[in-house]
């Protein structure tokens, strides 16, 4: 009998996590998508259009330099740095109302106004996304700091033990 290619194995066995969990397999995001994202988010590939202070354009400007490699919450510059993590935006925070949905996200980097239309932190800089690119950063953003978030050098036509052992059993 014929085995399963092992991305086909590694699908099948995400799959059926998911569902132990009560998460639905359509809400991980394409693959391709979601590592575009992280490259945007971490500089590694440069925005269509750059971002902008204060009229000032930003080139190089990357979500990591502020709120780090997976979206905490920090200090930087003596300036506090929220959260970005899909989960904390969806709650409220202590200086915001949760953002609803993507698109009220997605007003807020452009706009620099969260939902209750209070102006962001003075160094957050506004961002014109493509449509692309704006699906590409929330793919990230919904999967950054989370068991579904693809690990670098990893890559889906490898097997790993972990996913082998689910696979098999």
């Amino acid at each position: 009998m014929r085995r399963a290619p092992p991305a086909l194995r590694m699908a099948l066995a995400l799959t059926a996590v998911l569902a132990a969990v009560g998460m639905p397999s359509w809400a991980v995001a394409d693959d391709a998508l979601v590592h575009e994202g992280r490259a945007l988010y971490r500089g590694e590939r440069a925005w269509a259009r750059p971002a902008q202070l204060h009229g000032v354009t930003l080139a190089g400007a990357a979500c990591v330099q502020c709120h780090g490699s997976h979206g905490e919450a920090r200090t930087e510059a003596g300036v506090p740095v929220p959260a970005i993590t899909w989960q904390r935006l969806v709650q409220p925070a202590a200086q915001r109302p949760a953002y609803a949905d993507e698109a009220e996200l997605l007003r807020a980097l452009e706009s620099g106004h969260d939902p209750a239309g209070r102006a962001l932190a003075a160094p957050m800089p506004r961002y014109r996304l493509d449509a692309h690119e704006a699906r590409a950063l929330l793919a990230w953003l919904r999967v950054m700091g989370t068991e579904a978030a693809p690990v670098p050098g990893v890559k889906a036509d490898r097997e790993l033990p972990v996913v082998w052992a689910v696979a098999k059993g």
